[in-house]
């Protein structure tokens, strides 16, 4: 089926291909979207790490190619991978991209695909705000372009936030206007997960039979489209309401059939789940042989999760591990060789440097001694002198650029020093061709760092420090910078950023650092941080005002408490205490 595809596609590019293209930009574009299709079919599979390297193997190739709408595409659907992986930060970084360039573009409709996706990250970062904000952007675009799939899909999860936020009225009332609109496109998928919504939302409010109702109707749309993970969804809540209601036998014989399918579907945790309920089933009906065997199995199935997930876990920490010492430590090795480097070329530049200007004086000499004899021998040896002269001050140039850019780093976390991130700032301030933008400034203070010097030592400090600095840069979106203030203070700097991003990626991030294990010659070392956030929408104010208000916030997060994010607000005066 596949090779069938890539056949039709490969004779679709060479009708529709212009004549000026050449053969070999042709070939490559063939195999990229076979590369395409080799992403669908690891996705369709589950298997996303496989998916994510086809996708950036094929979007570096249109990046070549300079096709940037497929470009724009394919960062989309790397963002939804990420997603379905739980990497909510990496998807969220690619999402953000995707929305910026398809605004760019001026394509509404794949700006609400990328919208969408962006939605579907902030509602499971719990930033319900935002991701409410851009599910509605979704609708509007997708009303405009006529995509009433789409706008379904965008009106139902607005239902869900609605539902998560416990105001289950309103979220029925939309999913409903979801419904309508799913039987205005004609989508079997759309009207089958409208319709297990609303029964989700009937059974929150415990009006069992209509919940009852309408998992049926979406169960009999799953029926007649196959769609067999939400047969196993339906079947299980038809299950658990029929225990509801006290009957018993039925529930047996649903989750029987729910069990068949989520097994041959090889979905583990669904297939525990469900083996529990059945558990419970049984022994409602009094059957303790049936009910202690499906409760055995789901116990092994629980191990067999927990196994599978705890070695998958431990792979890849132990290859991040790996990779990210040995990064490390040839890092620090060729920034030793370039230091040695550095100062012998301008050793010896000088040393050079000083031999040529004194063969340059007896050259000069000999020439005023014998102008006559020897004055066209001397005008040749006097021009190589003066190009051995350009060349050496060209690799001190050199020499002392490289010099520079060192002296713009931190020496310990390889982040940028004090002095490079003030110079970023005032660019920003500055603004790029003349147009400002606001940002944001975070300014982050280890909690008791004095604490881990005096108890572990200051190897161990400096260590933590290291780390601390490499997560940071994680953290952040590639167009963002972090750099070390001094001391065990860092500076956060994100550019075309409102203060609720600022806020959320400090929240963010204050979370994943209270929860993070520092193993620095300390074994289950843990440390909490303090942040300070401000907005810079003010071009004509200067850096030392705004750094001023950023150590205010910081400092107050440290008088009430320390281990939280505290915002600077919209007056002088007004400080914003956003976690603790």
């Amino acid at each position: 089926m596949l090779c069938g595809r890539w056949l039709n596609a490969v004779i679709l590019v060479c009708i529709l291909m212009p004549a000026h293209v050449n053969s070999q930009d042709l070939a490559v574009r063939i195999q990229a979207e076979k590369t395409e299709q080799d992403a669908e079919s690891h996705i369709r599979n589950q298997r996303y790490r496989e998916a994510l390297e086809a996708l950036a193997s094929a979007k570096s190739v249109y990046e070549q190619l300079g096709d940037v709408e497929k470009t724009v595409d394919l960062t989309r659907q790397i963002a939804v991978v990420h997603f379905n992986l739980g990497e909510l930060d990496k998807a969220l970084g690619y999402a953000t991209r995707a929305v910026t360039a398809c605004e760019n573009l001026g394509n509404p409709k794949t700006t609400a695909s990328a919208n969408y996706a962006l939605g579907m990250i902030y509602r499971d970062l719990k930033e319900y705000d935002l991701a409410t904000r851009h599910f509605q952007k979704t609708e509007r675009l997708a009303d405009q372009t006529g995509r009433v799939e789409m706008r379904a899909l965008a009106v139902n999860e607005i239902g869900n936030i609605m539902l998560l936020r416990d105001r289950p009225d309103r979220a029925l009332e939309v999913k409903k206007r979801a419904l309508e609109l799913g039987y205005a496109a004609g989508s079997s998928y759309v009207i089958s997960s409208c319709l297990h919504d609303i029964g989700v939302v009937h059974l929150q409010k415990g009006n069992y039979p209509e919940a009852l109702r309408f998992f049926r109707r979406a169960l009999q749309v799953g029926r007649d489209n196959n769609y067999k993970r939400e047969i196993v969804v339906c079947l299980l809540n038809i299950g658990a309401i029929q225990r509801l209601l006290g009957q018993s036998d039925e529930a047996v014989e649903t989750l029987q059939e729910a069990l068949e399918y989520s097994e041959e579907l090889n979905i583990k945790p669904s297939s525990e789940e469900i083996l529990a309920s059945l558990s419970g089933s049984y022994a409602e009906l009094g059957h303790w042989r049936q009910a202690y065997e499906s409760l055995g199995r789901a116990y092994r199935l629980r191990e067999q999760i927990f196994s599978d997930e705890k070695a998958r876990n431990i792979g890849e920490t132990y290859a991040r591990f790996e990779t990210s010492q040995k990064d490390r430590e040839n890092e620090i090795l060729k920034r030793d060789n370039r230091i040695m480097d550095l100062e012998l070329t301008r050793r010896l530049t000088q040393r050079n440097l000083l031999l040529v200007v004194a063969i340059l004086a007896i050259i000069v000499v000999i020439v005023l001694l014998n102008r006559n004899r020897v004055k066209s021998k001397a005008n040749r040896q006097l021009a190589a002198a003066n190009r051995a002269i350009m060349a050496q001050k060209a690799e001190l140039d050199e020499a002392n650029q490289r010099l520079d850019l060192l002296a713009r780093t931190d020496w310990l976390t390889g982040l940028p020093n004090r002095r490079e991130m003030t110079e970023r700032i005032a660019k920003e301030l500055a603004g790029e061709f003349g147009l400002f933008r606001p940002f944001v400034l975070i300014l982050c203070d280890v909690d008791d760092f004095k604490a881990i010097n005096d108890r572990y030592g200051h190897g161990t400090g400096d260590s933590v420090l290291r780390t601390l600095g490499q997560r940071l840069r994680d953290l952040l979106r590639g167009y963002d910078s972090a750099g070390r203030w001094g001391g065990e203070e860092f500076l956060l700097l994100l550019p075309a950023s409102e203060i609720e991003n600022g806020t959320a990626v400090a929240l963010r991030i204050h979370q994943d650092i209270s929860q993070c294990v520092f193993d620095c010659d300390a074994a289950g070392l843990t440390l909490t941080m303090t942040f300070g956030v401000v907005l810079c929408d003010n071009p004509h104010k200067s850096i030392e005002e705004y750094l001023k208000a950023a150590d205010r916030a910081l400092y107050r997060g440290k008088q009430q408490g320390k281990n939280q994010v505290v915002t600077f607000g919209n007056s002088d005066d007004l400080l914003h205490a956003q976690a603790g």
